[in-house]
């Protein structure tokens, strides 16, 4: 059984509204700021950590070939196990982010590669491993491609080399 957790599930803008709920929350909470009901607290602090925790995954059950893509929250993951569908291969890819860091004086460039791993079938593309180290995707999609006896690819490298 494979289980990634893939990446957070709200967008960047909505996980920083969550933790400024979860701070409002606190300082409701602790009666900073001035609101009568303080167990309205209880629900900003809530809604804060579901907005900044909550994230996507994939589990691969392998022997049974089934799929299940979730979307967890504090260890409870919500989805429902599917049948893998007809792939033809598995691939690894890798992309680059870059993102600049602003300072008072200065801003630093920060560059991000991510490797993930893909089932790939007609008209399909399943995403279920994305990490920042080449080595541990490189290591399930090796393991998927053995398990369910299918050609893997390597993209990250020119010319694309075969795996399995």
């Amino acid at each position: 059984m494979i289980d990634n957790r893939l990446r957070l599930y709200f967008h960047q803008l909505i996980q920083q509204l969550g933790w400024l709920l979860v701070i409002f929350g606190l300082l409701v909470l602790f009666g900073a700021v001035p609101i009568p009901a303080r167990w309205i607290s209880l629900a900003f602090i809530l809604i804060g950590l579901l907005f900044s925790l909550t994230y996507e995954g994939v589990q691969l059950d392998l022997k049974n070939s089934k799929i299940k893509q979730y979307v967890g929250f504090l260890g409870l993951n919500v989805g429902s196990w599917e049948s893998l569908p007809d792939l033809t291969q598995i691939v690894l890819t890798s992309s680059k982010y870059s993102q600049q860091i602003h300072a008072i004086v200065s801003r630093k460039q920060v560059d991000t590669r991510l490797y993930r791993g893909f089932l790939k079938g007609e008209n399909i593309k399943l995403l279920f491993a994305s990490k920042n180290r080449k080595e541990l995707v490189m290591e399930q999609v090796s393991e998927v491609a053995e398990e369910l006896n299918l050609p893997a690819t390597d993209y990250t490298v020119k010319p694309p080399n075969v795996i399995r």
